[in-house]
């Protein structure tokens, strides 16, 4: 049967004249004069097949990846090296010092203790599970994974809050003086990235261009919370690009927060035709239906918290205090809540929207008898 090993090998006279006068060499040397590599198998085979005793201790520190190619050593290994203990080291980078270093002059007697490049092993075998697994939530060209199959999605963790800047004005001002976190806008918003200052170029020079986003999403956002020390913290909507909806509800890292019906904030207070405002809600209900079935998916994975709007605005601190905890701020320094938009006649709104002939979904209980507090839409 054949075997493989090194070529380095110290065999005794008894075994190689055993080899050399072995009645059936003729044919083991027809067979192996075909193999691929002869001499890590021709004498290891017979090796095996006359000797009586063989200890398996390599010579030689050498370290080769899963596709045959060797870890090249270069000058930041020589401290390893010298503790290594091990007799010849091999696949040196061509122009390092270490040939003027070693071998060291013999002060002492060499200690004929066994090699222990156990450190040096350790260091090679993380190498070698960081080039197989990459990096989390770094996606590079050399080695791109497939859907799925990543080492983390993203590097970090991340905060997605929907529905509050509807709800709230200057909510993301405000947001930001609570959390240890940059706080942006609309990432995904269909005309321009809005990044927190508004600016043409975000953390790790991302462009504002809603186009180049759209090229590779996934990659935008990676990067994005690969680019600080930071946590990123942005604004999302039934009006945002959707590409994330999945991506997000199935990475560990997402923190995410909606406030389901609170894109008719706007609309109540637009002035718009009514006519116009209808076909917007039905758009926008629909986007925020597939969100939610998202977030509900047997595959989630990220951490996800969900109010509808009449909940939510009948306990706003309560609920914004889970928020900021969750994102590592402290609940205890929230203070007063941001101004929240006009919300009189809400319950009115979402009647004559019924009697359109559109049903609103997870807005929660409103009162049709409300006053509204102004002419609401033409």
């Amino acid at each position: 049967m054949p075997h493989l090993g090194s070529q380095w090998w110290c065999l005794t006279r008894q075994t190689i004249e055993a080899i050399l006068t072995d009645p059936r060499r003729p044919e083991f040397d027809r067979y192996f004069s075909k193999v691929w590599v002869p001499d890590e198998s021709y004498f290891q085979t017979l090796a095996r097949r006359h000797s009586v005793q063989i200890e398996s201790r390599s010579l030689t520190l050498a370290k080769f990846d899963g596709q045959g190619k060797p870890y090249i050593f270069y000058d930041d290994h020589r401290q390893m090296l010298e503790e290594s203990g091990c007799f010849v080291a091999r696949k040196i980078w061509p122009r390092a010092r270490l040939y003027s270093y070693f071998p060291r002059p013999i002060i002492v007697w060499p200690s004929a203790a066994e090699p222990q490049p156990a450190r040096l092993s350790r260091l090679i075998n993380r190498a070698v599970s960081r080039r197989d697994l990459g990096r989390a939530g770094l996606y590079m060209q050399s080695r791109f994974p497939r859907k799925d199959r990543e080492n983390g999605k993203t590097s970090t963790t991340y905060g997605v809050l929907q529905g509050f800047n509807d709800l709230f004005a200057d909510f993301e001002p405000w947001l930001a003086e609570r959390l240890p976190a940059d706080v942006h806008g609309h990432l995904m918003a269909r005309e321009r990235v809005e990044f927190s200052d508004r600016g043409t170029v975000g953390p790790g020079a991302l462009s504002d261009s809603a186009a180049l986003r759209d090229l590779d999403p996934r990659g935008f956002l990676a990067n994005l919370v690969r680019a600080s020390h930071q946590m990123q913290v942005f604004q999302h909507s039934p009006r945002d690009c959707q590409d994330l909806s999945w991506f997000m509800a199935t990475d560990p890292n997402a923190r995410i927060f909606v406030i389901t019906g609170a894109w008719a904030v706007p609309l109540l207070n637009s002035g718009m035709p009514f006519d116009d405002i209808r076909r917007i809600a039905a758009i926008l209900q629909r986007a925020e239906l597939e969100v939610v079935a998202t977030l509900n998916s047997v595959w989630l994975k990220a951490r996800v918290q969900i109010w509808d709007l009449a909940d939510f605005t009948a306990r706003p601190a309560g609920a914004m205090q889970s928020v900021i905890a969750a994102l590592g701020g402290d609940p205890s320094q929230m203070g007063d809540l941001p101004a929240t938009r006009e919300l009189a006649g809400l319950g009115r709104f979402f009647q004559r929207l019924r009697n359109a002939g559109l049903r609103p979904q997870m807005m929660g209980d409103f009162s049709v008898d409300e006053p509204a507090g102004k002419a609401l839409f033409k």
